[in-house]
């Protein structure tokens, strides 16, 4: 009897906790609570018709196209740091080229 009520072993994308079926929201291969389906900029609680990802952060449709508008490629985030620079520094340093003379 404890099976059937077991609920399920997804966790949320964006905090971490068990989301049980019933307030399961599955969007881009990920389970999300409904209250934290929300954008990552100002937080807005987001719609499957008003969102767009990035490498799986979530945005409502207008900070999306601002970061699009803003930097000309969806490589730059909001706090002005390019993506890579910011695996960058949670990764290090990359070794520098080596110049061959």
């Amino acid at each position: 009897m404890a099976a059937a009520w077991g609920g399920t072993t997804q966790k949320c994308a964006s905090c971490g906790k068990k989301v049980y079926p019933v307030e399961e929201l599955a969007a881009d291969g990920r389970a999300y609570h409904r209250p934290c389906f929300r954008c990552h900029h100002c937080k807005s609680t987001l719609q499957f018709s008003n969102y767009s990802s990035i490498e799986g952060v979530l945005y409502c449709k207008p900070h999306y196209d601002q970061i699009l508008k803003s930097t000309g490629s969806l490589e730059k985030s909001f706090e002005g740091v390019t993506r890579s620079a910011k695996s960058e520094k949670s990764n290090g340093p990359r070794p520098a080229k080596q110049q061959i003379l």
